[in-house]
């Protein structure tokens, strides 16, 4: 997103859905005078100021050094008023050059605070703001702001009028280019206009940021509260290392401990200091006042051996262990919790006498204005209309997906197998099974009862005694007939194999390369909602139905809004224009901007791109069916070497993924003649070597399509090149 960029006097309005613009307010405004010796004069975190006499408290949540510490973490950095009159920040130690610049923002600094009640940002007069000195102001609910010194005198410059929220972080810092000259690239804060607002916040993010001497430092826990962005957590329950409970009267409370700023719980069972962490066993239990999408937890210094499990009955268990990053942020995958739900944090790593350092520093969350749609179907993928044709009186997700489970005709097929299946889950008489086998010459022949519109695989093992030799498949994607369908196996010595025979779930392809993979195609309003036949697998390991942008989920991919439309779409479509009876599943993990070293074996891309391919085959009941490939812009002239490394990494990622003839599919980059570096992309020329150097591949070509920008396919040529991708595929069949 673009960050605007304010000048003097100018009154444009910015921001994000989740802030509201008043066209007039009519409450009486607020003016943070920052004069000498006012409530934020030489103080850092809890710092404190009300404006005139108007009930607005802007309170200092943190202050950032040059040098990018922060006082909350032992720092003592503070904000400054001079005789000057105007608000700066004083670093523990001054930059280079700088000894009297105590007074002012430097370069890297920044004031981070929040107001206690919901107002509209109206106006700041800065003092001294040097040429290229830049301010920039950030926080949840807004777009951020960025002001440049225009060579004035006044200084003065609107805020849009942007509503913020109560407890909602806003940070003010010296963006500038770091100096080493004195005073320079510097500014002050002389005074900044608010005006208290009950307009309620909307469509908002809240973050709840556990300060020194915040709601829940040491409060009788359960019933205790905290506000932010009018999003309210309400403590449910304390548990103890023993397990013992407030609600049954045990004595524990939240705790935040002196100069961490990080929630635990104190249970009064262990000595010494760890009462400021959460201790193995010990728990909070709270819920939110609002629907809300949690979006992520941040840990604070959450050591090796440290695990924390989020329970509900909302979700599946997040269990957080350490090692995600270097800072402990923990992605909640933006999922929908309903006002009023229990949400368990447990500290569930083992128990033992070592403090293991395991605290919250912050949660985020959204408001989330529409609860999603209630579910059609299990997690199983057996529709609930199907289900209600044999089974009475369902009316819960529970009772729904117990039946789903259940085998009421005894013939060891679950419900749900026997939805995929075509069969009767109430008839025992009904049911995938192997009619005959037989020797036909030196061919094993193999006979099921089978239906129309299914699609069946045969496996097949010579020792059922040896671990080593197991199953083994030797057919897949095999049409069913009415009744009964058969297979001719060329087996050796097919009078003592075995045979098993499954139904197709899902055919899995793997999606990976760079920018026009990620999708840089704007996602217009043809290619939104669900994707039919279509399903993706997320964050969490399931599979969900699939809506762009695919490579939302990548654990590899730059930011969400980068991520835009991408072959994945067309190819999908087209897949299920001709195969309508197969379900579709994107493993969609694909990075702009990477080279294809960045791909080989035993580097980060390529081993997440197999472990995520790992985990989505781990239902049993998919297959993996193919890999397109979309690379080669940062490796264009490279004709000489690409095309070995293509090569070697298709023969790893078929031989880590045990798929050894897997159909694999490129495709070409851009051909239109944009820019005069568009002309020279070399590589088209040895791309479609590629059958010849390695079988069951193929390539994909963009002839015709165009460009945004002379290299990332717009939406148009994305949906189209989806669609050769597919054509391409099915020509290996």
């Amino acid at each position: 997103m673009n960050k605007p960029t304010l000048s003097k006097n100018c009154f444009k309005s910015f921001f994000l859905s989740a802030a509201l613009v008043l066209g007039a307010v009519s409450a009486q405004a607020a003016l943070f005078d920052f004069n000498n010796g006012t409530g934020l004069d030489n103080v850092g975190v809890g710092g404190t100021m009300t404006a005139d006499d108007v009930v607005t408290i802007v309170t200092t949540s943190d202050v950032r050094g040059h040098d990018g510490t922060l006082d909350s973490d032992g720092n003592s950095h503070e904000t400054n008023i001079t005789s000057s009159n105007a608000l700066g920040v004083n670093s523990a130690s001054t930059p280079p050059n700088a000894a009297s610049d105590a007074r002012d923002f430097d370069p890297g600094e920044a004031w981070i605070f929040s107001f206690n009640t919901n107002v509209v940002l109206n106006s700041i007069d800065l003092a001294s703001l040097d040429t290229d000195a830049v301010m920039t102001i950030s926080s949840p609910a807004f777009t951020t702001i960025v002001i440049n010194d225009d060579g004035g005198s006044e200084d003065v410059y609107s805020l849009g009028d942007v509503l913020v929220g109560a407890g909602t972080l806003i940070t003010f810092e010296n963006s500038s280019a770091t100096s080493t000259t004195n005073n320079s690239h510097d500014f002050r804060i002389s005074t900044l206009t608010v005006t208290p607002t009950d307009t309620p916040v909307t469509n908002s993010t809240a973050t709840f940021d556990f300060v020194d001497e915040s709601e829940f430092d040491n409060p009788a826990a359960v019933g205790s509260t905290m506000t932010r962005n009018n999003i309210t957590i309400t403590t449910i329950d304390l548990i103890g290392q023993d397990g013992s409970l407030n609600s049954t009267g045990a004595t524990h409370k939240l705790n935040i401990f002196t100069g961490l700023d990080a929630l635990a719980v104190n249970d009064g069972n262990v000595s010494g200091t760890e009462y400021k962490d959460f201790n193995p066993g010990e728990g909070w239990v709270m819920s939110f006042d609002q629907n809300v999408n949690l979006v992520e937890l941040n840990m604070y210094g959450q050591d090796a051996g440290a695990e924390m499990t989020v329970s509900s009955s909302a979700f599946s268990d997040f269990v957080l262990v350490d090692g995600v990053n270097s800072e402990d942020i923990h992605s909640f995958n933006d999922t929908y919790v309903a006002a009023g739900t229990e949400i368990t944090f447990l500290m569930t790593s083992a128990t033992n006498a070592a403090d293991l350092g395991l605290s919250i520093s912050s949660i985020t969350v959204e408001l989330a204005t529409n609860a999603p749609s209630l579910p059609t179907e299990t997690i199983n993928g057996t529709p609930y209309v199907w289900l209600d044709q044999f089974f009475q009186g369902l009316e819960s997700e529970e009772d729904y997906l117990n039946a789903d489970n259940s085998d009421t005709d005894g013939d060891l097929m679950a419900a749900w197998e026997e939805y995929f299946a075509g069969t009767i889950p109430t008839n025992a008489a009904s049911v995938l099974i192997v009619n005959t086998t037989g020797v036909a010459l030196s061919d094993g022949v193999v006979s099921w009862q089978s239906v129309t519109g299914k699609c069946y695989g045969v496996m097949s093992n010579t020792n059922l005694v040896a671990v080593s030799n197991g199953w083994k498949t030797v057919a897949n994607n095999i049409q069913g007939l009415e009744n009964a369908t058969s297979y001719t196996s060329t087996v050796s010595s097919a009078a003592a194999a075995f045979f098993k025979v499954g139904i197709e779930k899902r055919e899995i392809y793997l999606l990976i390369g760079q920018s026009n993979m990620a999708g840089r195609g704007p996602i217009e309003a043809q290619d939104e909602g669900v994707i039919e036949g279509c399903e993706l697998f997320n964050f969490g390991e399931e599979w969900e139905p699939a809506t762009n942008p695919l490579n939302q989920y990548s654990t590899i991919r730059k930011d969400l809004d980068l991520q835009q439309l991408n072959p994945g779409y067309g190819f999908a479509k087209r897949l299920n224009e001709l195969r309508s009876e197969i379900n579709i599943g994107l493993v969609v993990n694909a990075r702009g901007g990477t080279n294809i070293n960045d791909w080989e074996k035993g580097d980060l891309y390529y081993e997440q791109a197999v472990a995520r391919t790992r985990a989505a085959l781990a239902d049993g009941n998919s297959r993996l069916a193919g890999i397109l490939w979309h690379q080669g812009e940062s490796n264009s002239s490279q004709t000489n070497t690409y095309m070995g490394k293509l090569v070697l990494m298709i023969e790893n990622l078929r031989a880590d993924l045990g798929a050894p003839d897997l159909p694999f599919v490129i495709g070409e980059l851009e051909r239109d003649d944009v820019t005069v570096e568009v002309k020279e992309r070399l590589l088209n020329e040895v791309l479609y070597t590629l059958p010849t150097l390695s079988s069951n591949t193929a390539v994909a070509t963009t002839e015709g399509l165009v460009t945004l920008d002379g290299t990332h396919f717009d939406s148009a040529g994305q949906r189209e090149l989806g669609r050769r991708y597919a054509d391409a595929l099915l020509s290996l069949e």
